[in-house]
């Protein structure tokens, strides 16, 4: 059995408080001393890890925090993320000439792609990185990590404000591939959802700083999704996940 935790979007600052009052820094705490009690095999971060954006300092704080964990962690940055500062703070990361930060890491055999879409697209290595992975595998189930959903979610103010740039490009590379199940996990909307469009299946994780109305005609703060995480779990040939409330 394998057992992955997704967490992303905590929008941490150690300098200001956010509008709308919330302990950022003691939500994310509260997670992570749970997710560290449940004896996962990995646990990956899908950005935001900043509040506006890219700190040092913050990375600095979250590396002090995850350097307890007892299980390796995987990273990605966000649209308020600096990939550069990312890894110049996480040791073992590396930027391209684009200054973005990707790569691929198998655990217990399973392969997972990590992108890094914080611009909000992706440079032309990624791309091209990205189409020579899924044209070099057998494996016909495919798992992306990254911060933006490639497709569009049904949320009326993430849809038409805060959309990947690109969504037209990632359903043409997953068409060429049609033998291959594409299952992405994501954050960014601040919400949990699951979405299907062809052979792409997309796991969208909830923030632990705030969620937002999908059905809003704006920006409106969902005040019923509870703080928590994706918990992804490969057993005996099957794959589920669903996410775990916490706060």
């Amino acid at each position: 059995m394998t057992k992955i935790a997704f967490l992303t979007d905590q929008h941490i600052s150690l300098t200001q408080d956010n509008p709308f009052l919330i302990d950022t820094k003691g939500n994310f705490l509260a997670l992570w001393n749970h997710v560290k009690n449940q004896n996962f095999d990995a646990v990956f971060f899908g950005g935001d890890f900043c509040y506006e954006k890219g700190d040092k300092e913050v990375y600095q704080w979250f590396f002090d925090h995850l350097a307890t964990a007892p299980f390796p962690c995987y990273l990605i940055p966000g649209n308020h993320d600096d990939s550069v500062l990312m890894s110049s703070v996480f040791k073992g990361y590396h930027v391209d000439n684009d200054y973005e930060m990707y790569y691929k890491k198998v655990i217990h055999d399973i392969p997972f792609i990590f992108l890094d879409t914080s611009k909000g697209h992706m440079g032309e290595s990624q791309w091209l990185w990205l189409t020579k992975e899924l044209e070099k595998t057998n494996d016909t189930r495919m798992y992306i990590v990254m911060h933006h959903p490639p497709v569009l979610a049904g949320s009326t103010h993430m849809d038409s404000l805060y959309a990947f740039k690109e969504t037209d490009r990632f359903i043409k590379l997953a068409r060429a591939h049609k033998d291959k199940l594409i299952t992405v996990f994501s954050g960014h909307y601040h919400l949990d959802r699951m979405v299907t469009f062809e052979n792409i299946s997309l796991f969208i994780t909830p923030s632990s700083y705030i969620n937002i109305d999908p059905d809003a005609p704006g920006f409106a703060i969902l005040k019923t999704q509870k703080t928590g995480y994706r918990e992804m779990v490969w057993k005996d040939g099957l794959f589920y996940t669903n996410v775990v409330s916490v706060l």
